[in-house]
């Protein structure tokens, strides 16, 4: 659940997303949302405030996690072919690469999911088959 100013925010629609644009994601804005408490829509500056404050973890949400973390893969499997070549020194500098392409709010989002999985294997296994 988003909240903003304390108060939650349900039904957030996003738009102008493009993945080449990593991290900066600068055309990408809130197009609308609604007060979870009064089902009024918010204002423009409240949708600006909005999108500041949350628009990575909502692009990881709508466009999925996995799919950002693929092209990141993709980034990193360059990065390796460029140690091979003898362009990059060592494959540290591919794992700084792939973890500071992550904002701050990537990396909570993910560490998040990684909770919830790790919390449904524990769950999965105490059951009796």
């Amino acid at each position: 659940m988003r909240t903003l100013y304390g108060r939650p925010v349900m039904e957030i629609e996003i738009a102008g997303v493009d993945h080449r644009d990593i991290p900066d994601y600068s055309d990408a804005f809130v197009v609308s949302a609604i007060w979870e408490d009064t089902g009024e829509e918010l204002n423009d500056d409240d949708l600006n405030a909005l999108c500041a404050e949350h628009i990575y973890s909502l692009i990881l949400i709508k466009e999925g996690t996995m799919q950002a973390i693929q092209q990141r893969v993709a980034l990193i499997e360059e990065a390796n072919n460029l140690v091979k070549e003898g362009q990059l020194k060592q494959r540290e500098d591919v794992a700084k690469l792939f973890i500071a392409s992550f904002t701050p709010e990537e990396i909570a989002l993910i560490c998040d999911h990684l909770i919830k999985v790790v919390q449904r294997f524990e769950e999965n296994k105490n059951i009796p088959s």
